[in-house]
């Protein structure tokens, strides 16, 4: 029973993964979404609330992927037998899957992106230039990783996939809603308008 755990896979590759050292079976189950990787509910932390010890979020631009291009993600979970299993199981092609053992870094870097994004949205939609939002993604990327630090993460996390390479991803790509939102701000639009018109 580990509802609030899925994979965006094909059908037929949504195969049982035995857990080692728990004696259970986890079966991943398809988002029809099309749009996460890996989504796990859960407050605070997702780690915090976690029966056992399962893997963390693990994103990626699903529109890359799915239609041919490489992509990269991170399984992170300080069982690396598990992470390796489940690396085993879910690499795919063009995606590659690495493994981290700092669960509290990767979750930090993925729910604090998205803060930046915004602020990098709300600087297209002031149109104030591609320097001004690399300083915002550059100065983010060093706040997000202080106080990431200081929650308990480990800095060459934030450097990684989990922390810069999500970063970019979010603040750049046309498929990132924290994007876009702060792109419609900037362009003067209210929050309840832009929320209103977007399928989340």
């Amino acid at each position: 029973d580990l509802g609030g755990v899925s994979f965006l896979l094909d059908p037929e590759t949504a195969k049982q993964v035995p857990l080692p050292q728990t004696g259970r079976t986890w079966r991943p189950s398809v988002d029809p979404s099309g749009r996460r990787a890996v989504y796990w509910t859960g407050s605070l932390r997702r780690s915090a609330d976690a029966p056992i010890d399962l893997p963390d979020e693990g994103r990626l631009v699903i529109g890359d992927w799915d239609t041919g291009k490489a992509a990269a993600s991170v399984i992170a979970t300080e069982d690396l037998e598990v992470a390796r299993e489940l690396q085993r199981v879910l690499r795919r092609g063009l995606l590659r899957l690495y493994t981290n053992h700092d669960v509290i870094g990767c979750e930090l870097g993925g729910a604090l992106k998205n803060v930046v994004a915004l602020a990098c949205g709300m600087a297209q939609g002031l149109s104030v230039g591609d320097n001004t939002r690399a300083a915002v993604m550059t100065r983010g990327l060093a706040e997000l990783t202080r106080l990431g630090v200081a929650m308990g993460g480990e800095p060459a996390t934030f450097a990684g996939l989990a922390g810069m390479g999500d970063l970019i991803a979010t603040c750049i790509s046309p498929h990132s809603r924290n994007r876009y939102v702060g792109e419609q701000l900037g362009l003067g639009r209210t929050l309840d308008d832009i929320l209103a018109e977007m399928s989340m």
